[in-house]
């Protein structure tokens, strides 16, 4: 290991405001020794998290530079994060996994195998003392127990620098000890420890040495670098001015003996974008299964639409004397639109609002995982589940007429198009969530189909259109989704319309997925 775990000067982090840049870190000097925990104080508002942030590649650097672990963070971020663990101000889990399906998944992220990823997780819980709820949904822990589960999953590649954003803000005297509990286990076992904290005995007990970093009006940010320690907690005690009895019943840290350095390996080791993506997809696949709430809309609506517009134009479109129909009835003409309102009724966006906003898409972008994977990861699962509802679907229709006109392979086809759709939109909606971070604001852009789906050959051909209505469906790049849908149902194979269909869908699938691997990439 470096001498130095850490390394920073003139860290500087400015965003473009309303009024012009706004500048939420200005100047901060940073030596941090191996093995040492150092702490990192100021007040709300002052830029500790935004340091952290920066300093764990979660935010990019304006001006400055910074080293951890040895590593450039701007020129290797992904050399960094192997290195590292990070657990923010914010427990960052996913509710709907257990405590060991968390761990599991995030070790097996950093490299291990599956067998490697369930002895760690074992060894992690019974670190944290949570063996007994490991089985549990992560939505029923406790909020000390949602801390010492975060921390756990920071430890899974055994990382040199620790970073632990205010890990007992919010929490009761008890559990603020526990993790104070594990911060001195975990520092002994060798791992520098970057801890930011608002409370002086948090410090006192914890800290070794420590920086103060503070914003005063009218000034610029002020970073105090490594003060000599007893000025530095008499200067931060002053400013806060504790109550009286603050700290009391709170047990100094001792240390008779020199810390243990146990072994451990370099960070985590290098897993392909695929594997990444198969276990980002199967999580994904979990979390629609334990939301069963969410399933029933995305097959009763376009069940609705099918029975409805079957039941309204039936008799006015009778299969024996209907061209466009070619001997099915109606219904086999409406059940592309079915089909089309399933795919694009997917809630992928909506568990990433989730993520983001509970803060678990922090911890995926913290660990070494591919910004590809982050993506596409979602966008597999979504289609899996549209190729379910399809069947589904297919099999409600039967006794309404509908059959396959264009045999096993358009069986085939129907289904690999109708979910390469699902993906698309799912990626359009997915492109909303990154940019908005609001589950409102999502909802609102799946309204965006509805126009596009009723601007289509909907309930006749093209040729049967009106002129402004054809002109609208020829210029609107669902139509060629549906007809190639249409035919793979009502004739045999038709190449050329099939192409037109496939052809849409890959331009678009592309484009979706050039813009959703950019804004995460670029996601600050």
């Amino acid at each position: 290991m470096n001498a130095l775990a850490i390394e920073a000067e003139g860290l500087v982090k400015q965003y473009r405001g309303r009024t012009g840049t706004v500048d939420a870190v200005r100047g901060v000097d940073l030596s941090v020794a191996a093995g040492e925990v150092f702490g990192f104080l100021g007040p709300n508002g002052a830029g500790k998290s935004t340091t952290v942030r920066m300093l764990t590649t979660l935010l990019t650097i304006t001006s400055g530079t910074a080293r951890v672990a040895g590593i450039d963070v701007t020129a290797d971020p992904d050399t960094v994060r192997r290195r590292i663990g990070v657990a923010l101000q914010e427990a960052g889990l996913d509710s709907r996994q257990t405590g060991r399906e968390l761990i599991v998944l995030q070790a097996r992220l950093f490299g291990s195998s599956a067998a490697e990823a369930e002895q760690r997780a074992e060894e992690l819980l019974e670190l944290v003392e949570l063996t007994d709820a490991a089985d549990r949904r992560i939505k029923g822990y406790s909020g000390g127990m949602k801390r010492r589960l975060d921390l756990a999953s920071a430890l899974v590649h055994r990382p040199e620098v620790l970073f632990l954003d205010e890990p007992t803000t919010g929490l009761d005297p008890a559990s603020r000890l526990g993790v104070w509990d594990e911060v001195r286990r975990i520092n002994q076992r060798g791992t520098t420890v970057f801890l930011t904290t608002q409370y002086l005995e948090e410090a006192d007990q914890l800290c070794e040495r420590l920086a103060i970093i503070e914003r005063r009006p009218h000034r610029p940010l002020r970073h105090a670098g490594v003060a000599e320690e007893g000025a530095a907690r008499a200067a931060w005690a002053a400013r806060r001015r504790p109550r009286p009895d603050a700290g009391r019943g709170v047990p100094r840290r001792h240390r008779t003996h020199p810390r243990t350095r146990g072994r451990r390996r370099p960070g985590g080791a290098s897993m392909s974008a695929l594997v990444q993506t198969e276990l980002l997809g199967r999580r994904a696949i979990r979390e629609s299964l334990r939301t069963p709430e969410a399933l029933a809309p995305t097959l009763f609506i376009p069940v609705f639409f099918l029975v409805v517009n079957f039941g309204q134009a039936g008799d006015i479109f009778p299969s024996d004397s209907t061209p466009f129909l070619f001997g099915q009835t109606y219904a086999a003409f409406q059940l592309p639109s079915s089909l089309l309102l399933a795919a694009s009724f997917g809630s992928a966006a909506l568990y990433l609002v989730e993520d983001i906003e509970g803060g678990y898409f922090d911890k995926l972008r913290a660990a070494p995982v591919s910004r590809s994977a982050l993506v596409l990861g979602r966008l597999i699962a979504e289609g899996l589940k549209t190729a379910v509802l399809t069947v589904a679907l297919i099999i409600i229709a039967l006794p309404f007429g509908v059959s396959i006109a264009s045999g096993p392979l358009g069986f085939v086809l129907l289904l690999v198009l109708t979910s390469l759709w699902a993906m698309v939109f799912a990626g359009f909606m997915q492109l909303i969530a990154l940019k908005t971070r609001s589950a409102a604001a999502t909802n609102s852009g799946g309204l965006v189909f509805f126009p596009l789906l009723f601007l289509t050959p909907n309930f006749v051909p093209r040729e049967l259109l009106t002129r402004p209505m054809e002109i609208a469906a020829t210029f609107n790049p669902v139509t060629y989704v549906m007809e190639a849908l249409r035919a793979l149902i009502l004739q045999e194979l038709q190449w050329d319309v099939l192409a037109r269909g496939f052809g849409v869908v890959a331009a678009f699938g592309a484009l979706m997925l050039f813009l959703n691997i950019r804004l995460v990439r670029r996601y600050d």
